[in-house]
Protein backbone atom coordinates (compact mmCIF):
# COMPACT_ATOMS: atom_id res chain seq x y z
CA UNK A 1 0.00 0.00 0.00
CA UNK A 2 1.31 3.78 -0.56
CA UNK A 3 1.57 6.57 1.57
CA UNK A 4 -0.28 10.04 0.36
CA UNK A 5 0.63 13.17 2.29
CA UNK A 6 -1.35 15.63 2.40
CA UNK A 7 -0.82 19.19 4.04
CA UNK A 8 -3.83 20.59 5.82
CA UNK A 9 -3.99 24.50 7.52
CA UNK A 10 -2.65 24.36 10.77
CA UNK A 11 -6.36 24.84 12.16
CA UNK A 12 -7.61 21.88 10.28
CA UNK A 13 -4.82 19.53 11.80
CA UNK A 14 -5.18 20.79 15.10
CA UNK A 15 -8.62 19.77 15.20
CA UNK A 16 -7.82 16.65 13.36
CA UNK A 17 -5.68 15.76 16.50
CA UNK A 18 -8.46 16.86 18.58
CA UNK A 19 -9.95 13.36 18.08
CA UNK A 20 -7.70 10.71 18.20
CA UNK A 21 -10.74 8.34 17.96
CA UNK A 22 -11.17 8.81 14.72
CA UNK A 23 -9.15 6.36 12.10
CA UNK A 24 -8.24 9.62 9.77
CA UNK A 25 -6.96 7.24 7.52
CA UNK A 26 -10.28 5.82 6.94
CA UNK A 27 -12.26 8.71 6.87
CA UNK A 28 -10.04 9.81 3.68
CA UNK A 29 -10.16 6.84 2.34
CA UNK A 30 -13.97 6.59 1.84
CA UNK A 31 -14.16 9.97 1.32
CA UNK A 32 -12.06 9.42 -1.75
CA UNK A 33 -13.59 5.97 -2.94
CA UNK A 34 -16.95 8.06 -3.01
CA UNK A 35 -15.71 11.33 -4.98
CA UNK A 36 -14.03 9.04 -7.79
CA UNK A 37 -17.32 6.48 -7.97
CA UNK A 38 -18.97 10.01 -8.37
CA UNK A 39 -16.48 11.07 -10.86
CA UNK A 40 -16.89 7.69 -12.59
CA UNK A 41 -20.61 8.02 -13.05
CA UNK A 42 -20.56 11.48 -14.32
CA UNK A 43 -18.09 10.44 -17.37
CA UNK A 44 -20.23 7.55 -18.07
CA UNK A 45 -23.24 10.02 -17.88
CA UNK A 46 -21.04 12.32 -20.57
CA UNK A 47 -20.13 9.74 -22.49
CA UNK A 48 -23.94 8.48 -22.86
CA UNK A 49 -25.65 11.53 -23.26
CA UNK A 50 -22.83 13.22 -25.75
CA UNK A 51 -24.68 12.63 -28.57
CA UNK A 52 -28.02 12.93 -27.14
CA UNK A 53 -30.74 15.54 -28.44
CA UNK A 54 -32.68 15.68 -25.09
CA UNK A 55 -32.41 18.77 -24.10
CA UNK A 56 -32.97 21.45 -21.11
CA UNK A 57 -36.25 22.26 -22.50
CA UNK A 58 -37.20 18.07 -22.46
CA UNK A 59 -36.37 17.55 -19.23
CA UNK A 60 -38.08 20.47 -18.19
CA UNK A 61 -41.41 19.21 -19.58
CA UNK A 62 -40.50 15.63 -18.27
CA UNK A 63 -39.92 16.99 -14.57
CA UNK A 64 -43.76 18.93 -14.56
CA UNK A 65 -45.23 15.62 -15.95
CA UNK A 66 -43.58 13.85 -13.04
CA UNK A 67 -44.62 16.40 -10.56
CA UNK A 68 -48.43 16.43 -12.02
CA UNK A 69 -48.77 12.96 -11.69
CA UNK A 70 -47.18 12.54 -8.47
CA UNK A 71 -49.57 15.29 -7.32
CA UNK A 72 -52.36 13.53 -8.63
CA UNK A 73 -51.36 10.22 -6.65
CA UNK A 74 -50.76 12.15 -3.81
CA UNK A 75 -54.67 13.36 -4.04
CA UNK A 76 -56.02 9.44 -4.82
CA UNK A 77 -54.17 8.61 -1.77
CA UNK A 78 -55.92 11.24 0.54
CA UNK A 79 -52.62 13.10 1.34
CA UNK A 80 -53.16 16.35 0.21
Amino acid sequence: MIEITIPFPKRLKEEIEMHPEIDWAVVFKKAAVKILHRLELIEFLDTKLENSEFTEEDALKLSELVKEKRLKQLKSEGLL
